[in-house]
């Protein structure tokens, strides 16, 4: 059974907050495209599974959704979140996340992650 789209993108953000690389990897497409805006783009589950494990060390201490959208296969979610970088100090992040969705997978990512002091 194919969950609806704003349960997807829920479940997306919640193993993105918990750091579940299995969780995350079960939901996006064989073939995801994640662009990183300004940073790095990913093109396989395989090479964004790769990605995702060389950020093992960073651990996400708060997370909050601002704004979350669903119109048919396109979601788009803004928020904010403080990490805690291994050997460093917090980050904090303001974010825009623009998804499109497939057949229950996600299969592109559009990030806009923006550093705030």
């Amino acid at each position: 059974m194919i969950m609806d789209n704003k349960t997807l993108i829920q479940k997306v953000i919640d193993a993105f907050d918990k750091g579940d690389i299995t969780a995350i990897i079960a939901l996006v497409d064989e073939n995801i495209v994640w662009e990183m805006v300004g940073d790095k783009t990913v093109s396989s589950r395989k090479e964004m599974e790769h990605f995702l494990r060389e950020m093992e060390g960073i651990k996400m201490m708060n997370s909050k959704i601002d704004y979350l959208l669903v119109e048919g296969d396109k979601a788009a979610v803004s928020g904010r979140s403080d990490m805690q970088m291994p050997g460093k100090s917090m980050e904090h992040l303001k974010y825009a996340d623009f998804y499109t969705l497939k057949n229950g997978k996600v299969s592109e990512i559009v990030s806009f992650p923006i550093s705030i002091k």
